[in-house]
């Protein structure tokens, strides 16, 4: 059970950044921006004891408000509103953002890894958002070639939901899996999701493999798309669904759109 709400917790701050306060690949859209640092859910608290990355000095080597943890003290940053006032690129993929609180002008140094997120070490409510360029989400969108001579187009919401494309010469189709983790046994068939303007996929024929993880049960279906629904999917978020009897609710419906309409090859 405790892996289970860690994983949810860390599912927090990755579903919760998408509300426009995410700048995915993409740190320099942080740029004159205001930020709100988050306080930190209480079993995340418990967990990271503290927040991760942040640095009193621009070598990013001596830690903001360090506690016995090697963490800044989470009563020293929760709820700060703070400007970015420059975003630098540092050693490998890291970037160095500079900080400036908006009441006593105190400089604070954030380390940014585009893994950051995924790893729930991304903190930040941007003030009003963020303005996303067309392709933005592009660049979450995966491409392989495999050794027979197909291409691979990937989208992968950390929700549970992910689409292949697969192209050889001039045919392509999309693949769908989804999947949820439960405490208890389903051998119903059936998929449905639900989209934000009431339409709906419907798959009441699909069942669900199910494998034991840790001391749960993890369910995948896997099914194609037709051209209508994969229509669809780039035209309307999903908001909900339904694996088996089990109901699900998706936050990332947006960023899942937005990917579909890259796998396309168009921005509308």
């Amino acid at each position: 059970m405790k892996k289970i709400t860690l994983l949810f917790t860390t599912l927090f701050f990755t579903t919760a950044a998408f509300a426009q306060d995410s700048p995915g690949k993409r740190p320099q859209l942080l740029l004159d921006k205001v930020v709100k640092v988050k306080p930190l859910p209480k079993g995340m608290l418990a967990y990271q004891q503290g927040y991760d990355s942040f640095y009193a000095d621009e070598n990013l080597m001596k830690r903001y408000a360090e506690n016995k943890s090697k963490k800044t003290n989470h009563e020293a940053l929760a709820n700060r509103m703070l400007k970015v006032t420059a975003v630098e690129p540092v050693q490998g993929a890291n970037y160095k953002i500079k900080l400036q609180d908006t009441i006593s002008n105190e400089t604070i140094f954030y380390k940014f890894n585009e893994t950051c997120e995924a790893k729930g070490n991304y903190y930040f409510e941007v003030v009003g958002g963020l303005d996303y360029p067309a392709d933005f989400f592009c660049d979450y969108v995966k491409h392989e070639s495999t050794p027979a001579g197909e291409q691979k187009i990937t989208a992968i919401i950390t929700e549970g939901i992910k689409i292949t494309k697969v192209s050889k010469g001039k045919s392509s189709n999309y693949i769908m899996e989804v999947r949820t983790v439960e405490d208890h046994i389903s051998m119903l068939p059936g998929i449905a999701l639900v989209m934000e303007n009431g339409l709906h996929i419907s798959k009441p024929e699909v069942h669900a493999d199910v494998t034991a993880s840790n001391d749960n049960l993890l369910y995948i279906a896997t099914f194609e798309l037709t051209p209508h629904e994969v229509s669809l999917l780039s035209q309307s978020r999903i908001v909900s669904g339904k694996i088996s009897k089990f109901d699900k609710t998706y936050k990332e419906g947006e960023k899942l759109r937005q990917m579909v309409k890259c796998m396309g090859g168009k921005l509308f």
